[in-house]
């Protein structure tokens, strides 16, 4: 069972997050991965973290761990749950990014990716197996896990995954779906979704983002404009 005394869980609202994710740049970190084991800079065009980002997650009771990343040195997990284009994904890999600042190797993969990359993996024996970069990197970032059911053996895959991370090191997992929805992506395993929630959640820290599609707010905004630019008359000499 899930202590819930030792996850810590942040509600995001949609303008608590706004603001700062709308600050950072643009990603340039190429799925399916990437890694490293010494401290640099980011690259041009990387997410990286604000100066503010701390101040605005303190209001939170999360953001100062994670800004440090203190998690990650303890090997405590990462949830961020809520709707498509609220920032999920902007803030892991801004996390990520931070880590390899501070010298810690990271490894980033969307799930489907994933997925295929452990199926390939699947005959790879077990002392070969830890030194695959996705069990060995001080932290896995797993992106849009909820968005395609998993079948048998790729969910017990991924429990062989998390199972062997378990206080190893940390794993930053993004999802639109609630944990009570993860049994049916689970190939409708509801033991092996707590077995996988229970390792997962151990001294983690869940963000719930909430709000509307930031890609949306800005399609709309281009509408928007366009309709007004359409709309103003031209004069005609």
């Amino acid at each position: 069972m899930i202590n819930a005394a030792q996850t810590k869980r942040s509600e995001f609202g949609h303008g608590s997050l706004k603001d700062t994710i709308a600050a950072w740049p643009l990603a340039s970190i190429a799925p399916p991965e990437f890694t490293t084991t010494r401290p640099r800079t980011p690259h041009e065009g990387q997410k990286s973290i604000p100066s503010q980002f701390g101040q605005k997650c303190d209001i939170n009771s999360a953001g100062n761990t994670l800004a440090t990343c203190g998690w990650i040195r303890e090997a405590h997990g990462l949830l961020l749950q809520g709707p498509p284009g609220v920032g999920k994904t902007h803030l892991c890999v801004a996390l990520g990014t931070r880590a390899i600042e501070n010298g810690f190797s990271v490894c980033f993969y969307r799930v489907d990716e994933f997925m295929y990359q452990l199926k390939q993996d699947v005959d790879v024996s077990p002392a070969r197996l830890k030194h695959k970069k996705y069990m060995a990197s001080n932290l896995l970032i797993l992106d849009e896990f909820g968005y395609q059911s998993l079948d048998r053996q790729e969910a017990n895959l991924l429990f062989r995954v998390v199972n062997y991370r378990y206080q190893r090191g940390s794993i930053a997992l993004t999802t639109n779906k609630g944990i009570t929805s993860w049994p049916e992506v689970l190939a409708g395993d509801e033991v092996l979704a707590g077995a996988i929630l229970d390792r997962l959640l151990h001294s983690a820290t869940v963000l719930n983002i909430q709000g509307r599609s930031y890609r949306l707010q800005d399609m709309e905004a281009n509408l928007g404009s366009v309709s007004r630019a359409a709309a103003t008359p031209v004069a005609v000499e």
